[in-house]
């Protein structure tokens, strides 16, 4: 189950998710600093040393800015990160202009039409969200939600590049030292599983809580 948020409020959350995340790079910036100042005097006096001991706590404990990211996506997806707007249009309201685009999309044949699933907007989920909120699942707000075979694809030296979670580094898609696949064995795939623009990306790595995501924008293969 999804808690889905007004619209208007998503894009709030967003920009303050962006602005605090932002926040978090620089306390792991100013850590890292302080961190190569101290072995740069690690051989000064002890006053030295007193001084770099009195910095603030938050830069030294990389278990503190992780628990601080862990926190404000836990307040996001909680709606008590920012202000609810009464004025906002609901979020049933968008998603019953969503289920009315992906009829249209079903309809011209571009997109398949997805197993029912029960209305979760008037059932007892027992789960607490705002008002305006509304709980809903992932298939209900994507055009698809796919996954790959989980067979090894063939290898080549050059084609189009084959992603794996290494590649997707602070929501960001790094295509530096990607492995390749046959063009041949690209275009033979199932059309829903090529990424297109506008697509979102998440990895749930089997021996960490991490969700890596990312949001790709481009225009090339892979």
């Amino acid at each position: 189950m999804l808690p889905l948020p007004p619209l208007a409020e998503q894009g709030r959350i967003a920009a303050k998710v962006d602005e605090l995340m932002a926040l978090c790079g620089r306390l792991e910036a100013a850590r890292d600093a302080r961190e190569g100042l101290r072995d740069r005097l690690a051989t000064f006096q002890t006053d030295a040393r007193f001084v770099l001991g009195a910095l603030p706590a938050l830069t030294t404990r990389p278990d503190l800015i992780k628990q601080l990211r862990q926190t404000i996506l836990n307040l996001a997806v909680r709606g008590k990160l920012v202000p609810q707007d009464p004025k906002d249009e609901p979020a049933a309201e968008l998603l019953k202009r969503i289920a009315k685009e992906k009829a249209r999309l079903v309809k011209a044949g571009q997109i398949k039409k997805a197993e029912s699933i029960d209305d979760l907007t008037t059932s007892d989920h027992g789960i607490s969200t705002p008002d305006g909120w509304a709980i809903t699942t992932l298939q209900s707000v994507c055009n698809s939600v796919t996954d790959g075979d989980h067979l090894p694809p063939p290898k080549a030296e050059t084609g189009i590049p084959f992603l794996v979670i290494g590649n997707v580094r602070s929501q960001r898609i790094d295509f530096a030292g990607s492995r390749f696949v046959p063009l041949r064995y690209y275009e033979a795939l199932d059309p829903i599983r090529r990424p297109r623009s506008g697509d979102h990306r998440m990895e749930y790595p089997l021996s960490s809580e991490t969700i890596s995501h990312s949001a790709f924008n481009g225009t090339s293969a892979f």
